[in-house]
């Protein structure tokens, strides 16, 4: 189990101060099967380790600019300077600390995620990443680049949608980064609707979002039709709507 590895890492002296602060502040639990550890230990030299090994039910808390997931399922390798993950869960999800206001049911998430150590950070790559639940179904590509210090991270993601349910579109606003009034409008204006073939494209700093000073892009591009948006007060309500939207 992890929990058990995670208590003797901590009480070991194999781990800097640093890493034994991330362990504390992650909390990972779940459970290793078919593990393998290789591990070199030189005299005034940081370790040098890989490990593989397949994992049921992860769950980790947010970690500075990093979600925290539950009940994940996947396989993985890594060392101490890149890792692959290979996702096959079928009840997870997703904390993202705030982005958005609940936690990310996902029925399916498959896919490989990997990880790089850079000259300026970490790099995560997502690759043809499926997830789906009962409100949408979506494939996303690209990479984030997480930088050391206090910079923003920046963003390279394309999500390619196939499936959506308007009527669900306040869970999954990114109301910690957007600004109060837009999430207050589309919170009430998006009523109902089916979403289909759908894009989204999200390039730049995310600290920026949603790059009013043009330093990203961000656009989403999907057909709905059934739709129902109540645009304001005193207004009647627009059914029955079928559109090519784009924003």
């Amino acid at each position: 189990r992890l929990q058990t590895l995670t208590e003797l890492s901590l009480n070991s002296a194999l781990l800097s101060p640093e890493w034994q602060q991330q362990l504390t502040q992650l909390q990972p639990r779940g459970d290793l099967h078919e593990s393998y550890l290789k591990l070199q230990l030189q005299a005034e030299q940081p370790p040098r380790y890989f490990a593989r090994a397949r994992v049921e039910n992860l769950a980790v808390k947010p970690w500075k600019k990093v979600p925290g997931v539950e009940g994940l399922d996947f396989q993985f390798n890594l060392d101490q300077e890149s890792g692959v993950v290979d996702l096959a869960s079928t009840a997870a999800h997703i904390d993202t600390n705030g982005l958005i206001r609940e936690l990310l049911p996902l029925e399916r998430a498959a896919g490989r995620v990997t990880w790089q150590h850079t000259n300026n950070g970490w790099r995560l790559a997502l690759r043809q990443l499926d997830i789906s639940n009962q409100d949408l179904a979506a494939q996303l590509q690209g990479s984030i680049d997480l930088p050391v210090g206090d910079l923003s991270p920046q963003v390279n993601l394309q999500a390619q949608i196939t499936r959506g349910n308007g009527a669900m579109t306040f869970r999954y606003l990114p109301v910690g980064i957007m600004h109060e009034k837009t999430g207050a409008w589309l919170d009430r204006g998006i009523v109902a609707g089916q979403v289909s073939d759908g894009a989204m494209v999200l390039q730049g700093p995310l600290r920026q979002f949603p790059f009013v000073d043009g330093s990203g892009r961000f656009e989403i591009g999907f057909k709905v039709k059934e739709a129902i948006v109540d645009y304001a007060d005193g207004w009647p309500r627009i059914e029955q709507v079928a559109a090519d939207v784009k924003f």
